[in-house]
């Protein structure tokens, strides 16, 4: 991991992470904790005071990462998982796609993405919904951004190299 100061873009110091083999998404949690999935290994590291330690393990297909109050949401495959501060893990829910962002839109609902092109709004009760499909034209929606004031989703689509902006409509 590296730590960069934004207005200076300079790198200010680096926190190594033993054994993690392909450190991937990011979140930082109200109280400045910093969880990183590691997707190569289905691990998912907690930093603190600039020391790792192993958080979960076992999560094949650990990728999106979102800290909500005590909570942590992550992927684990196509599943939308919660960890609380306990660490007791439960499934929010499964929207058939290899998961990657997380964002919250209020009332427990979630926007959620599949690297392949797809957007899901996945439910507080679990149930998903298909948002939007761009596989077929190669656009991937990886991890996103959300305004919840304006109600838009920021999507880079990585190869089709833009950062595309949707405004949710009956939230």
């Amino acid at each position: 991991m590296v730590v960069v100061d934004l207005a200076s873009a300079k790198l200010k110091k680096k926190i190594p992470v033993e054994g993690a083999s392909g450190l991937n998404d990011i979140t930082v949690a109200e109280d400045g904790t910093v969880y990183v999935s590691d997707s190569k290994s289905g691990k998912i590291w907690k930093i603190q005071d600039d020391k790792p330690a192993l958080y979960l393990d076992d999560i094949k297909g650990a990728n999106g990462l979102k800290s909500v109050k005590n909570d942590l949401y992550f992927a684990k495959g196509p599943a939308l998982m919660k960890a609380d501060a306990k660490k007791n893990i439960v499934q929010i829910a499964d929207v058939g796609q290899g998961i990657d962002g997380i964002e919250p839109v209020g009332n427990g609902d979630f926007l959620v993405t599949s690297w392949g092109g797809y957007i899901f709004y996945v439910y507080a009760n679990g149930q998903s919904e298909l948002l939007l499909d761009t596989h077929e034209q190669k656009k991937n929606t990886a991890d996103i951004g959300y305004d919840p004031v304006k109600k838009i989703v920021y999507v880079p689509t990585f190869f089709d190299r833009k950062i595309v902006a949707y405004q949710l409509s009956n939230l």
